[in-house]
């Protein structure tokens, strides 16, 4: 891998997944695990500072995922938590071309809010 810096920067990223899950429930505790499938793509246009080029390029990334997530759920419906999903996969697009061996991995962290009913 190598690292660039970029300035004026514009792109997209996408993902889209599915799988099965269960959950485990505890009073105001809950737990979640989950496999499944995921595709996840980025592209993007900016300037290569040091090298002074303009770069466009795109990657990504198809593979399985595992997810885990905890909630807690106050008397009013309110939940809040914590959730990690950690995939690997099969690396795809501009940045894989040539590649001896085109693979990688995605780890996501993210806090879920909402009330439930």
């Amino acid at each position: 891998g190598a690292t660039e810096r970029l300035s004026r920067v514009n792109g997209t990223f996408r993902a889209l997944g599915a799988g099965v899950a269960g959950v485990l429930q505890q009073a105001p505790w809950t737990g979640l695990i989950g496999i499944g499938l995921f595709a996840a793509a980025a592209d993007w246009k900016g300037y290569n500072n040091g090298f002074g080029i303009d770069v466009d390029t795109d990657a990504s990334l198809y593979g399985g995922v595992v997810s885990l997530r905890g909630d807690y759920t106050l008397r009013n419906g309110f939940f809040a938590g914590l959730g990690l999903d950690l995939a690997a996969g099969v690396v795809g697009g501009k940045e894989a071309k040539n590649a001896s061996s085109p693979t990688g991995d995605m780890v996501t962290i993210y806090i879920p809010l909402g009330w439930t009913y």
